[in-house]
């Protein structure tokens, strides 16, 4: 880790970025919230009543929700509170911005952890008592007890729930709740644990990697354990020895643990004044200890780190917060002199929200009528839990050649891939790629002559296969294709792995090499927008294309692509009402046809798939249609050439594949249909988002995923699912119209099919329309930068 790899421990509490043009430095108070940064809060509870903050997060709308309990003798309450990004209280969530959770007979005392859940709602948990989900508007809905300390929201929109029974001999129990907050499977329970036997937990989050982290104090010996969790929920037995790190502590008391961007792991016991640091795959790094000073006495483990790598860290008289960088020097330009000050209470947490600012929170001093002190700290450094450093890269277009073939023993032996098997794609090298500095590469993937139904994962050989996919096929004898983008393996090569067995071949389109700024191969976005439609005689004449017939269409100066600068187009090309089987090829005007398909057509249906080609003489793309089909093609973006300005701007950074969404998982109505964007809160009886006419919006930016506010576009695997018939999804960006384009096509009753899409964000979502009512699941390849 470099020098700004940076260390913080405080308690926060997390705050949206400000509505303001003021942008105070690095560490000082955040202009616009509160009084210098600050929120004291009585909560309107009769005196004598002590208020205290438990856990603190940010949500879609950039307000903060801080959830904890006032005790009033006899009795003790839960509540939420939300603020306006202005530090006041919203009065349209519940009671003058207020939920009280009891006194009663099933309430959440102590209150433990709030988490956001993708229907817009939050999900509120804590020790021995019923879960709770609030609405926007701020109703409650009871459900059963999960008895959680921690709550971590994985990528798709699920939430793993870790907890400790104290009456049961400190035994961790894992527990899987679906996106509206119900459990999923047997009462949602993880079985396939490590030594979840004298565990008492004290920290969960997902790491850069993927995997959900677990830290844990021994009650039955001194120690500190981490262990990790893959995104199916099983143990990832590959980290640490068998899945666990232990750490020998000595008196370990709070066993506090924290992760960096770059993946490394810090682990320190409160009562000592070093940490011990551990790679991303639980191994040890060198032999010192990173020095830290004693945390507070009050207040759960408070170390966290933030997007920069800081580790931050509390005062040891509770009243601020520091910032350390990795090697254990504190950072001077963080607040004054590296210190944070927290002068109207005693810390009690911490959290980085997804805009950067520290949220830090706590309680005035005394023991009659105190209140809940809120702060939240200017910062740069982004979000926590940020997405890994990664190395953006430029793309270089490439006319489509054939570089895979098991049906001809090109590029892997001859014959189709057994059920379960995989081919590692040596791709540097090979198909017009240099031997070296290739970080992803684009490829028009088609499995043919399927054993059986079943699924194609593509992604970077060497690296752990993710839980998503590319291709569909759904009967035996099955031809399909879609074009891929993957990030190249360490070795130079790419994983094709097959779930049903299948003959698989591979075009590659072109590639993409690291850069900082790049004058070429810079994506550029706009709406999407129809440039051909041979249905209607637009960008050719109005006529079906004949079985081996040819357009050259116009891509320069068409729609929203300008007369010049432009080295390769992305467009989304469907075939619709084919004369027969066949396949439709796009490459480069003036060039001769390669031996290559993007498209395979079957009789009568409408097939979609995404294209990058290069644009070739007088600014063309050449189409070929071996069967008669109406062609459609959509803009989705195009790529700079030399002659544009040196920039950063639209650059692209490869990711492990991840899954953002599927609602396959919602199992109650979270959507409505109408206009695009977020619908807070649903109305009570909306269909779900399998039903016709629906729009699902998504998270994609700030999660961990993707940073947040980082990206104009994400490379994108759409596969609709269990559709209700015939008809269209549209993928765009959300806050914004919905286009008169599609992305994808189902023909038929329970279809399952797939295309990948190139898709703008819109305040950092992304938003799918269904015609006629499907499942939706989405992938994550990457993403462009705006900056």
């Amino acid at each position: 880790m470099n020098r700004w790899g940076r260390v913080v421990v405080a308690v926060a509490l997390a705050m949206p970025l400000m509505s303001t043009s003021t942008v105070a430095a690095d560490g000082e108070p955040a202009p616009g919230f509160g009084v210098d940064g600050v929120v004291i809060d009585h909560l309107s509870a009769a005196p004598p009543a002590i208020v205290e903050a438990i856990d603190v997060i940010n949500d879609a709308e950039g307000n903060v929700l801080v959830g904890g309990q006032v005790l009033m003798n006899p009795t003790t309450s839960a509540f939420v509170a939300r603020y306006l990004p202005n530090g006041t209280r919203d009065p349209s969530f519940g009671q003058n911005g207020m939920v009280f959770l009891g006194p009663d007979s099933d309430q959440i005392v102590p209150l433990s952890a709030l988490a956001p859940l993708a229907t817009g709602s939050v999900l509120v948990t804590g020790f021995g008592q019923a879960n709770r989900v609030l609405t926007h508007a701020g109703s409650v809905t009871s459900l059963a007890s999960s008895n959680s300390s921690h709550l971590v929201v994985l990528p798709d929109g699920r939430v793993l729930a870790a907890g400790t029974h104290v009456d049961r001999g400190e035994t961790s129990m894992f527990t899987v709740i679906d996106p509206t907050g119900g459990f999923i499977g047997s009462a949602g329970r993880v079985t396939d644990l490590v030594d979840a036997q004298g565990l008492s937990l004290t920290g969960a989050w997902l790491a850069p990697s993927g995997l959900v982290i677990v830290s844990g104090r021994s009650v039955q010996q001194p120690i500190c354990v981490l262990f990790a969790f893959d995104a199916a929920i099983n143990v990832e037995r590959s980290f640490g020895a068998d899945g666990e790190v232990t750490f020998p502590q000595g008196d370990a008391q709070s066993c506090e643990a924290a992760q960096f961007p770059d993946g490394n792991i810090v682990m320190r016991n409160s009562a000592s004044s070093s940490a011990t640091l551990v790679d991303a795959s639980g191994a040890p790094i060198g032999n010192s200890p990173i020095p830290i000073p004693n945390q507070p006495f009050f207040g759960q483990p408070i170390i966290v780190t933030d997007g920069s790598g800081r580790l931050l860290v509390g005062a040891a008289d509770g009243h601020g917060v520091r910032a350390y960088f990795s090697e254990g020097a504190v950072d001077m330009t963080f607040g004054s002199s590296g210190l944070a000050s927290f002068p109207d209470g005693l810390l009690r947490g911490i959290r980085v929200l997804d805009t950067g600012n520290i949220a830090l929170w706590g309680r005035a001093p005394g023991f009659q009528n105190v209140p809940l002190v809120l702060k939240v700290l200017s910062s740069p450094w982004g979000t926590a839990p940020q997405p890994p450093a990664a190395q953006a890269s430029k793309f270089v277009p490439l006319p489509p050649k054939r570089i895979l073939d098991t049906r001809e023993g090109l590029g892997a032996p001859l014959g189709p891939l057994a059920p379960g098997g995989q081919v590692d794609l040596q791709v540097t090298g090979v198909g017009g790629l240099p031997a070296n500095a290739v970080s992803a590469i684009v490829m028009n993937v088609t499995a043919t002559d399927a054993a059986q139904a079943g699924f194609v994962t593509a992604f970077p050989s060497g690296t752990r296969r993710p839980t998503v996919s590319n291709l569909n096929l759904e009967t035996t004898g099955q031809t399909n294709a879609n074009l891929v983008t993957v990030k190249v393996g360490a070795n130079g090569k790419v994983g094709l792995f097959s779930s049903g067995g299948t003959h698989l071949v591979a075009d590659v389109a072109g590639y993409y090499t690291p850069a900082t700024t790049a004058s070429d191969g810079r994506l550029q976005t706009a709406a999407p927008e129809r440039i051909l439609d041979t249905r209607l005689g637009l960008g050719a004449p109005k006529a079906k294309l004949a079985a081996g017939g040819q357009i050259d269409l116009q891509i320069t100066g068409a729609g929203p692509i300008p007369a010049a600068g432009v080295s390769a187009v992305v467009l989304n090309v469907t075939a619709d009402q084919a004369t027969a089987n066949g396949y439709v090829t796009v490459w480069p005007a003036g060039l001769d046809r390669p031996v290559v398909s993007n498209l395979n057509l079957i009789t009568n249906e409408t097939r979609p798939n995404l294209v990058i080609v290069p644009v070739g003489a007088g600014g063309k793309v050449s189409l070929f249609s071996q069967s008669g089909a109406d062609l459609v093609a959509d803009v989705a973006g195009w790529f700079t050439d030399s002659t544009a300005a040196d920039d950063s701007v639209g650059l692209f950074v490869p990711i492990t594949p991840t899954r953002m969404l599927d609602t396959r998982l919602f199992p109650a109505p979270v959507v409505a249909p109408g206009p695009p964007g977020p619908v807070f809160p649903p109305p009570p009886s909306v269909p779900p988002p399998t039903a016709p006419g629906s729009t699902v919006t998504r998270q994609i930016g700030s999660s961990g995923v993707v940073p947040p506010r980082a990206s104009i576009a994400v490379a994108a695997n759409i596969t609709v699912t269990q559709s209700s018939g015939s008809g269209f999804i549209t993928a765009w960006p959300s806050n914004t119209s919905r286009p008169f384009v599609s992305n994808l096509n189902s023909t038929r009753f329970g279809q399952t099919i797939p295309n990948a899409a190139i898709v703008s964000l819109g305040s950092d979502q992304l938003s799918l329309f269904t015609q006629s009512g499907a499942h939706l699941i989405v992938d994550i390849n990457g993403w462009y930068t705006n900056h």
